[in-house]
């Protein structure tokens, strides 16, 4: 497993060696520039130091001697330099170095031609770059009327001075810099990862017991608050989870529980009473008994596929409008005081589960037939607008506070026991509903209206 802080130390010192590199070259590289232009402006201070006047032979040693000094160059030879003079009597008197090379072109001349005298009478140092015998030279020219002085100099020999001190700040100070990168990334490691480790202490410390608990994200840097929001999420996600499965397992053992204790009181009467027998009326009861649990049995099994995503489907296209219609002739045919009013587009047609949509509306239906109250109207609409199928069911039904609405898709909730005890049912109606509109990608929701009527809204896509 890859640590955080290593990989974090790791980049830092990487940025701050491509920081040294980047520093280094481009450092080096202006010194050498800065150097260069230092010996350039040198020669040029120098070259004027030969047109001055003439230059006897102890005078040129001394001269050669101290440019050498001034150019920082550790021998002589480096150097060259070269001086044509014209007298008042218009004799040329020559002086230059013993290791001025003979055949380097351009060399100072006199000429008497007056355009090229003007060209070179620009009482200005020109400097610029030869190549002799395959060395690079720095030459420094000055021409005058009735003098002409050149300097060379060899730049790799002039260079070597800045390239030694150049060397030996590096060797110094690189380990130093690579040191203290060393230590600033560590320390910027343990800053950055400071707070990541204070959270994971804290989340450590959260087990079912303390899930109501929350981390304060205004207490951490800006930069964590998205992600400690998210982390509050995902507790009260789990919260709700854990409170829904404790739920969900006291409601299951108290709808198994009931039918199981007729059961057994049923088999007990019977094991005791002399001769052994059961009534008719004893077996249909227990008849009953039986089936409710199978209900309970087959709608808890759908709604943990469902759930898991391992509800199959098996698809085909069938008339919805037409299955609807069937369905509400068979409820109209149960004794009970209730009219229902419906309103169908004709041939609406969906690509879905047939038996299981089949059981989605039986649901709704029976859901609606249960809770009307006695005399009402039952409202069921159905239409398809652009890729959907919409059926809305309506009734009439005894005041319902909003908390109690929020609760209709809890599993085992059948409202107010008070109320609805003579009320056949498993509490597992509307989540099985539910379940099988989320697999057909659609959705089933109840709209706001007033507390004194249910309006459950179905979407199924036309072709999911």
């Amino acid at each position: 497993m890859r640590s955080f802080r290593t990989q974090t130390f790791a980049i830092a010192m990487i940025i701050a060696t491509l920081m040294l590199l980047t520093v280094v070259l481009i450092g080096r590289w202006q010194l050498i520039q800065y150097e260069r232009a230092r010996i350039e402006t040198r020669m040029c201070m120098e070259i004027k130091r030969l047109t001055k006047g003439a230059i006897s032979s102890e005078d040129k040693l001394r001269i050669w001697n101290d440019m050498s000094q001034k150019l920082h160059l550790e021998s002589p030879l480096s150097l060259a330099f070269k001086v044509n003079q014209i007298d008042e009597l218009g004799n040329l008197h020559i002086s230059s170095t013993r290791n001025w090379p003979e055949r380097f072109s351009p060399e100072p001349a006199l000429t008497t031609s007056n355009e090229v005298l003007m060209a070179k009478q620009s009482k200005k140092c020109q400097i610029e770059k030869a190549m002799i015998s395959d060395t690079r030279w720095i030459h420094a020219s000055l021409y005058s009327k009735s003098q002409a002085a050149s300097i060379i100099v060899n730049e790799d020999d002039a260079l070597v001075a800045i390239h030694r001190a150049i060397n030996s700040a590096i060797t110094y100070l690189i380990p130093l810099y690579i040191f203290i990168s060393a230590v600033a990334s560590f320390l910027l490691t343990k800053l950055v990862t400071r707070p990541v480790l204070r959270l994971s202490t804290v989340m450590q410390s959260v087990d079912k017991n303390g899930l109501h608990s929350r981390l304060d994200s205004n207490a951490e840097y800006e930069e964590f608050g998205e992600f400690i929001r998210s982390y509050n999420d995902m507790l009260e996600r789990l919260e709700k989870g854990f409170r829904q499965a404790s739920l969900f397992s006291a409601n299951a053992a108290h709808e198994l529980r009931t039918p199981l204790t007729i059961l057994q009181g049923k088999l007990e009467q019977s094991i005791n009473r002399q001769p052994l027998e059961l009534t008719p009326a004893e077996l249909s009861s227990m008849l009953d008994e039986v089936t409710r649990l199978a209900n309970i049995t087959k709608k808890l099994l759908l709604l943990t596929q469902a759930e898991n995503g391992e509800l199959y489907l098996t698809k085909s296209d069938f008339n919805i409008s037409a299955m609807l219609n069937d369905l509400v002739g068979d409820m109209e045919m149960l004794p009970h005081a209730k009219t229902v009013r419906k309103n169908f587009e004709d041939s609406a047609t969906i690509f879905a589960d047939e038996l299981l949509v089949r059981q989605l509306l039986v649901n709704l239906l029976s859901n609606a037939l249960k809770y009307a109250i006695e005399a009402s109207t039952i409202e069921i609409d159905l239409w398809t607008e652009k890729s959907n199928c919409v059926i809305t069911f309506k009734n009439t039904c005894d005041y319902i506070s909003l908390q109690e609405r929020n609760r209709f898709f809890d599993y085992f909730y059948r409202g107010d026991p008070a109320r609805n005890r003579h009320i056949e049912g498993t509490g597992l109606g509307l989540n099985v509903a539910l379940e099988i509109a989320k697999a057909h990608k659609g959705n089933l929701y109840l709209e706001d209206t007033d507390l004194n009527v249910i309006k459950f809204v179905l979407c199924l896509p036309l072709r999911s």
